[in-house]
C-alpha cells in the first residue's frame, strides 16, 4: 500500500521559505521601489504563482511590514555603556539616516505601527536608556513616542526635497515668497534661512531641544 503523505500548501510545494520570500521582496524593492511590494510582483520575482506566497506572508500589508522591519534591522543600537542622552541622540540620528535611504517607503513608515522584531528591539533599547536617565513609566513611553514622531516626521518632510531636480530654482522662488510682503518683516529678514532645505544641523538642534525637555521631565518629582 502506498504511504500517504501529508498535504502540502502551495508555498511548500514551491520549495519556498519565509526567508526566501522576504529576500525576493527586498530584491524587487531595491530595483523598483515600493511599487514592487505586492504579492504578484514578488511571486514573479520567484517565478511562482501568487498563491504560493500565502503560506509565508498573509497579505501585501504583511509583506511590506516584513520589508520595513528588515530595513530597521540596519539601525545599530548604541553601545550599552554610553551616556543615556548621547546614546538616544545617536540612535535617532542613525534612524533618520536609514529612513532617508528609502524615500518610496516613507508613507509606510509614517502610516503604519512598527511591530516587527527590529522595531521592538529599537524601542526596548530606547526605553532602557531613558530608564538610565531617570525617565520611566508613562513619561518614558511619551518620550519614546515624541522621539519617533519627530525623527520619522522630519525624515518624511526632508525626503522629497532631497531629490529636488532643480534646487536652485526652488530656493530662489522660496526666497521671493518669503520676502514679497512688507507686512511680514520677520519673514522678510529671515527669507534666505526660511528657504533652505532642512538638514543635519536643524535636525540635530531640534533633537537636542527634545532631549533637554526629556531630561528635565526625568528630574521632576512624580514623573516616574
Amino acid at each position: 500500500m502506498r504511504a500517504k503523505h501529508p498535504s502540502r500548501q502551495p508555498g511548500k510545494r514551491a520549495g519556498l521559505t519565509t526567508e526566501s520570500v522576504i529576500a525576493a521582496a527586498m530584491a524587487a524593492y531595491s530595483r523598483k521601489g515600493a511599487s514592487a511590494l505586492s504579492i504578484r510582483s514578488v511571486a514573479a520575482e520567484l517565478a511562482v504563482a501568487p498563491n504560493a506566497l500565502y503560506s509565508h506572508v498573509e497579505s501585501k500589508d504583511a509583506l511590506i511590514g516584513e520589508v520595513i522591519d528588515r530595513i530597521l534591522g540596519g539601525i545599530d543600537a548604541p553601545q550599552a555603556d554610553m551616556n543615556w542622552r548621547e546614546a538616544i541622540r545617536l540612535l535617532m540620528i542613525r534612524s533618520r539616516a536609514v529612513l532617508l535611504q528609502h524615500p518610496t517607503l516613507m508613507p509606510e513608515f509614517v502610516a503604519r505601527p512598527a511591530r516587527g522584531a527590529n522595531a521592538l528591539r529599537l524601542g526596548e533599547v530606547t526605553l532602557r536608556f531613558l530608564e538610565i536617565g531617570g525617565v520611566t513609566g508613562a513619561a518614558a513611553v511619551s518620550a519614546l513616542r515624541v522621539l519617533l514622531v519627530y525623527t520619522i516626521g522630519f525624515a518624511a518632510q526632508e525626503s522629497p526635497r532631497a531629490t529636488d531636480p532643480d534646487e536652485a530654482t526652488r530656493h530662489e522662488e522660496s526666497v521671493r515668497a518669503f520676502s514679497s510682503d512688507r507686512r511680514r518683516p520677520l519673514s522678510n529678514a529671515a527669507a534666505e534661512q526660511l528657504a533652505q532645505h532642512p538638514g543635519d544641523a536643524i535636525f540635530e538642534t531640534g533633537l537636542d531641544w527634545l532631549l533637554d525637555g526629556i531630561a528635565d521631565s526625568g528630574s521632576r518629582p512624580g514623573q516616574a
